[in-house]
């Protein structure tokens, strides 16, 4: 039974990852990036396991199996996940198909140690420059009532 759940599973996303990744890559130089990082991971991953849940529907009714729940939860779980990764890494210039800088796939695989890298250490980043730039707001704020006070 579950081999059959994983070939099903196989095949759906054989037929559906190219458009997936050509969906992705569209998204990936929208500005502000934050609009992609929202529509991605959650109208893809709507469209997508609502074929896959009547899909596996489908199956348990054949099989007389009761996995459906928890195969769609982890699938939408590792969708998000991938979804998310594919976003960071194409809006980098990686993983992207017939762009401007036309670069192999091969390439692209090395640049992956440094795009996990990348990824994992972005909220501390986001968060290191966020807090700067509060700092030098404030202090701009306190120069500027300083000298209306003088």
């Amino acid at each position: 039974m579950a081999f059959g759940a994983m070939a099903i599973q196989f095949i759906f996303r054989a037929v559906t990852g190219g458009t997936n990744g050509a969906i992705i890559q569209s998204f990936s130089k929208i500005e502000p990036a934050w609009h992609a990082v929202v529509t991605i991971p959650i109208i893809l991953t709507v469209f997508m396991h609502i074929g896959e849940w009547f899909l596996q529907t489908a199956f348990d009714s054949v099989t007389g199996t009761t996995a459906r729940s928890t195969a769609v939860f982890f699938s939408i779980l590792a969708s998000v996940i991938s979804g998310g990764f594919n976003l960071f890494a194409m809006r980098r210039g990686v993983l992207l198909v017939k762009d401007e800088s036309q670069q192999s796939f091969w390439h692209d695989i090395k640049q992956m140690p440094w795009i996990v890298f990348e990824l994992v250490s972005f909220p501390l980043i986001w968060t290191m420059k966020r807090s700067k730039r509060r700092d030098e707001e404030f202090e701009e704020f306190e120069e500027s009532s300083v000298s209306q006070t003088a």
